[in-house]
């Protein structure tokens, strides 16, 4: 890693230490919003089926998207949120913890501003791909 290497490559860098944590965060967003929405739907269809009144007045659209707006609203889902955000900060930034990592981090001719921006970039890629994936 030196100063003259792009952007892009930094980033994969960076990945290649982080790659536990992106699978984590990946892991739970996916069990969190699609495998639970799945689920739910499920059992709420057996209900629509057994009593078609159930639904009221909406369709079946309408449903499924109050549904999803539960999901997404519910509190558990907002503290995983939050959970894994902490998470990929302190890992993110672990290595001013370690005096060996901070010494090895500090010779690379690299400023502290790219630096940041490196890892703050990689944190706002995989923040998106995976709601891209997720939200689909």
């Amino acid at each position: 890693m030196t100063s003259k290497s792009s952007f892009w490559v930094n980033c994969r860098e960076n990945l290649k230490r982080r790659g536990w944590t992106v699978l984590l965060c990946a892991l739970a967003l996916f069990l969190a919003l699609p495998v639970r929405m799945a689920l739910s739907l499920s059992v709420q269809s057996r209900r629509i089926g057994e009593d078609p009144e159930w639904l009221g007045e909406m369709t079946r659209g309408e449903w499924m998207g109050s549904v999803f707006m539960r999901n997404v609203s519910d509190p558990f889902f907002l503290i995983l949120v939050l959970a894994l955000a902490v998470l990929l900060a302190v890992q993110g930034f672990s290595w001013l913890d370690s005096r060996k990592k901070l010494d090895l981090y500090l010779s690379v001719p690299v400023s502290a501003r790219r630096r940041f921006a490196v890892i703050y970039g990689n944190w706002q890629i995989s923040c998106f791909s995976w709601s891209a994936t997720t939200w689909r």
